[in-house]
């Protein structure tokens, strides 16, 4: 039986909607710790990644992970390269802020309602589904149902940051706790700290631009 997700790409690509080839996820339930700070560590990192990432799909996802809205972000580049450095200089520039200023745009205006309950699982079944992918999530889950394998999880980036309520003392042991949730869903998923954002961002911006 085909899994929705697959479905659902598929039917993009027959009714002739745009698929980006390549994806990210953000946490909006309510439970991520300084949730401001580390959306504003994503943009400026994704802004900055080399090679830039010109179009890719965002889900601000938060009660219903699995139907949650895809926003598409693309920019277009401005002819060829040119033979003078500094115009192409200023062009890759300009694409930086146009990102930059298209994900700060859909941060302001399209936040779900915080979730009642996380579920995981439904969050990292999209990614794997939607791949390569990006997962900026505090790694909680309320459902109380984790399966113990989704998918392999190639080409899955997960960021990992910190919830509310977290001991700090207990830092690590929280970390390496959630991480093992995640790659028991998804064995082969990179996962990173919240403090290795831009280094997660880069991984993904590498395999998104070398997936075309």
């Amino acid at each position: 039986m085909m899994k929705p997700l697959t479905a659902i790409v598929l039917a993009m690509f027959i009714f002739g909607a745009p698929v980006a080839a390549q994806s990210l996820m953000l946490d909006c339930t309510g439970s991520m710790a300084n949730p401001e700070k580390v959306e504003a560590g994503v943009v400026t990192a994704i802004a900055n990644a080399t090679p830039i990432v010109i179009t890719f799909d965002v889900s601000l996802f938060s009660a219903s992970p699995l139907s949650a809205p895809a926003h598409t972000v693309a920019v277009n580049r401005q002819g060829g390269r040119s033979r003078i450095e500094y115009v192409n200089k200023g062009r890759e520039a300009q694409l930086r802020d146009d990102i930059k200023g298209r994900l700060e745009a859909l941060l302001a205006t399209g936040r779900p309602e915080p979730a009642s309950i996380t579920n995981l699982a439904a969050a990292l079944l999209r990614a794997a589904e939607m791949h390569p992918a990006l997962v900026v999530t505090d790694g909680k889950d309320e459902t109380g149902k984790l399966p113990v394998r989704l998918q392999s999880g190639l080409n899955v980036f997960v960021i990992l940051c910190p919830a509310k309520g977290d001991n700090p003392a207990r830092e690590i042991e929280t970390f390496e706790a959630r991480k093992r949730v995640v790659v028991r869903m998804l064995p082969e998923a990179a996962v990173f700290g919240c403090y290795q954002t831009q280094r997660a961002v880069q991984a993904w911006a590498s395999r998104a631009n070398s997936s075309r």
